[in-house]
C-alpha cells in the first residue's frame, strides 16, 4: 500500500495527473462487483430486492 503522503508529492514532481494502475486495487473500482463475496450480494444498491423462496 502506498501511503497518499508520499505519492501526492512525488506525482506532483513527476507530474503524473493519476495513479498508475499497477497501484490501484481492483476492489476499489467499479469492475469490483464481480468479486463480491455472495454473503454481501444483498447490499448492492444497483439490484432489485432479493427474492426469497417460500418453503
Amino acid at each position: 500500500m502506498i501511503c497518499s503522503h508520499v505519492t501526492v508529492p512525488v506525482m506532483i514532481h513527476l507530474k503524473l495527473h493519476e495513479l498508475p494502475a499497477k497501484h490501484v486495487l481492483k476492489r476499489w473500482t467499479r469492475d469490483a462487483r464481480d468479486i463480491i463475496p455472495p454473503e454481501y450480494l444483498r447490499y448492492q444498491k444497483d439490484h432489485g430486492p432479493l427474492k426469497y423462496s417460500s418453503r
